[in-house]
C-alpha cells in the first residue's frame, strides 16, 4: 500500500475555519485569504457534472459584478492543468461562471471565462 509520503504528498488535515470544516489546511488559508479580504464566500457550494466526471469546487465567490466565481485551490503547481480541465463541467451548467484555479506554489491565479484562454496573475496570499 502506498502512503502519502511515498508518493510526495503531504496529507491533509481536516480543519475549521468559522463554521465550516475544511476539509485541509490549505483550504483554511484560503478561506482566510477571502475572508480579510472582505469576499463573501460558500465552502464546497454543490457538485457539478454527470456521474462519472462529478466536480465540488472548493468555493463560490459571488462579487460586486454579481458573477459567479468558483475556485478551486490547489498546492501545487503540476496540479493546475488538471484542475482546470475537471472545473470546465461548471460552465455546462453556469455559462457565465468565471473559473480560477489558485495555487499555493508561487501564489498564482489561473482563471478564465467560457470560450475564453486562462490568463495568469500572481497575487501574495499565506499558506502556512
Amino acid at each position: 500500500m502506498r502512503t502519502a509520503q511515498r508518493i510526495g504528498r503531504i496529507p491533509s488535515k481536516a480543519t475549521q475555519f468559522g463554521h465550516d470544516t475544511m476539509r485541509s489546511r490549505l483550504e483554511r488559508d484560503f478561506a482566510k485569504h477571502l475572508y480579510e479580504a472582505g469576499e463573501d464566500y460558500q465552502y464546497e457550494p454543490r457538485v457539478f457534472g454527470p456521474k462519472g466526471r462529478r466536480y465540488l469546487p472548493d468555493f463560490l465567490v459571488v462579487g460586486r459584478s454579481g458573477r459567479p466565481t468558483y475556485i478551486e485551490v490547489k498546492p501545487r503547481a503540476d496540479e493546475v492543468e488538471a484542475a482546470k480541465l475537471k472545473m470546465s463541467v461548471i460552465w455546462d451548467d453556469e455559462p457565465d461562471a468565471l473559473l480560477v484555479v489558485a495555487c499555493a506554489e508561487g501564489c498564482v491565479y489561473h482563471s478564465a471565462v467560457r470560450g475564453g484562454e486562462w490568463s495568469s496573475r500572481t497575487e501574495r496570499w499565506a499558506h502556512k
